[in-house]
């Protein structure tokens, strides 16, 4: 059975690849770069689509991403 996913907040709880991008102002091999280097975190949305979290863009555009 599929439940729904409600939000409770007024952010997404992932950003697709091109949102992150612009975001941050780099490169799509810099995010998957920041994704190799675990300062993003990448989760599948679907078979063919990939989004960056949230809470690790935000985390790393304020400066307290992974080290």
């Amino acid at each position: 059975m599929h439940h729904p996913i409600k939000q409770t907040e007024s952010r997404p709880l992932t950003y697709r690849i091109n949102v992150a991008m612009a975001k941050l102002g780099v490169s799509r091999s810099t995010i998957y770069r920041l994704v190799n280097e675990g300062k993003l975190k990448l989760v599948k949305i679907s078979a063919r689509a990939s989004g960056i979290t949230a809470d690790s863009l935000e985390a790393h555009a304020s400066g307290q991403g992974t080290q």
